[in-house]
């Protein structure tokens, strides 16, 4: 009777084992499905990655070409937006030079005092519009 039992056991063991490996095997096939599909998503982001790396060289060679073709010193003023700060700085320190001489002849007592009074007050008021210009501009 022994031996029947230890047979029944192992078979009930043997069952159970070829159960858990059915198991595992099937978890095995989903892992590596995944493992394949990850796999293929690298391969896609390696190329995409040579192929932003030879686009950035290529550029990086043009950008090098351009600056050995581009002559080596440029003009103060090129664009319109160049002119027109100019023509705005100018003009804003023909305007502060106008007031200051206005303040020195126009006030009677303390007249060269009250012109560097303005003097000053317009190159504070200059730095702080050149810097709104720079900031926001």
């Amino acid at each position: 009777m022994s031996d029947k039992a230890n047979v029944q056991t192992d078979l009930a063991t043997l069952t159970a084992m070829s159960t858990e490996y059915q198991e595992i095997t099937s978890r095995t096939s989903v892992q590596l499905a995944k493992k394949k599909d990850i796999q293929g998503k690298i391969q896609t982001l390696k190329a995409k990655m040579s192929d932003i790396d030879r686009a950035t060289s290529t550029y990086e060679k043009e950008f090098i070409d351009r600056k050995e073709a581009a002559p080596l010193s440029y003009g103060r003023i090129q664009t319109l937006q160049d002119v027109v700060l100019t023509s705005f700085l100018l003009s804003y320190f023909l305007l502060s030079l106008a007031a200051i001489f206005y303040v020195w002849r126009t006030t009677p007592t303390y007249g060269l005092m009250s012109a560097g009074t303005t003097g000053f007050v317009m190159i504070v008021l200059g730095i702080i519009i050149a810097e709104l210009i720079r900031r926001y501009a």
